[in-house]
């Protein structure tokens, strides 16, 4: 078949006999040749889905006896390597399904006996680093239960006895580390009540920090999720800090906010929000925390 432009009747006379459909796994390389010397057009999709057809073919021979169902949790790496070779189809969605199954497979084999519920406080910096490995599923909601679960405890076991109401004016920086650190629920209410009621009492008035005293955010804000990069991103709208890295993450994955499970709608950089908080302190309103 002749009449397209030079560069294609090049190619097709390079072409076996039968044409496209004749060519095999072993000519996947010159095929990626031929689509750089052609222009979009009939020949190049022809070649195009030839090539997807052979790299999937290419893949499935290299599966072991049983196909996907049968790689284990020693193939993640492999199945990576498979998915970067394919093309979006049938074959990557069944290889996606069964690389997040290892991965929560390899998680759960790394938990104590008992399972999540078994993790400690000794393990809060352990979790953040599963969460980093697994699909947005119940086994990633079950650890970040458990991770606010454990955070909120490592607070209660930091306050003084008689708990909340026993803080003073002298514990307002410490009662802001703790709302950095703890998930919106009854103790974060209770210790911003409890801040809102030192803040407005006529020690703490008389020492206010000016607005230049605003605490850094490359020092005192980490993210949310893995708890060791500096937070930059304010999850909008309900505040809550993380790291760039896994607002990726779950923007790709569609993914709520993992603190309050609302519905992620845009994001600001936590530069803007240290403004926005500076502007709101010379208003008159106070310092406030970020959340």
């Amino acid at each position: 078949m002749t009449g397209g432009t030079p560069e294609e009747d090049a190619v097709r006379a390079e072409l076996p006999e039968g044409g496209v459909e004749a060519l095999t796994v072993n000519d996947i390389d010159r095929i990626s040749g031929f689509l750089r010397r052609i222009s979009y057009g009939d020949l190049y999709r022809e070649l195009n889905r030839r090539l997807d057809q052979l790299r999937e073919e290419a893949v499935r021979a290299e599966l072991p006896d049983g196909g996907v169902e049968a790689l284990t949790v020693n193939d993640i790496d492999r199945i990576s390597g498979f998915l970067r070779r394919i093309s979006y189809g049938d074959l990557s969605r069944e290889l996606n399904r069964k690389l997040d199954q290892l991965r929560e497979d390899a998680v759960r084999a790394e938990l104590p006996d008992g399972g999540v519920e078994a993790l400690t406080v000794n393990d809060i910096n352990r979790i953040p680093g599963f969460l980093r490995r697994i699909p947005y599923r119940d086994l990633f909601l079950e650890l970040n239960r458990k991770l606010d679960q454990l955070l909120e405890d490592a607070v209660r076991a930091e306050l003084p006895d008689g708990g909340v109401e026993a803080l003073t004016v002298n514990d307002i920086n410490r009662i802001s580390g703790f709302l950095r650190i703890v998930p919106i629920g009854d103790l974060s209410r209770e210790l911003n009540q409890r801040l809102d009621q030192l803040r407005s009492e006529p020690q703490a008035v008389a020492r206010s920090l000016p607005p230049d005293s605003l605490p850094e955010a490359d020092e005192s804000l980490y993210c949310k999720i893995c708890l060791e990069r500096k937070a930059d991103v304010i999850i909008q709208p309900c505040k809550h800090l993380i790291c760039g890295q896994d607002y990726r993450t779950l923007k790709e994955r569609n993914a709520k906010c993992p603190a309050c499970r609302g519905q992620i709608q845009g994001w600001t950089s936590l530069v803007e929000g240290m403004k926005e908080q500076e502007d709101f302190y010379r208003s008159g309103g106070g310092l406030k925390c970020i959340r």
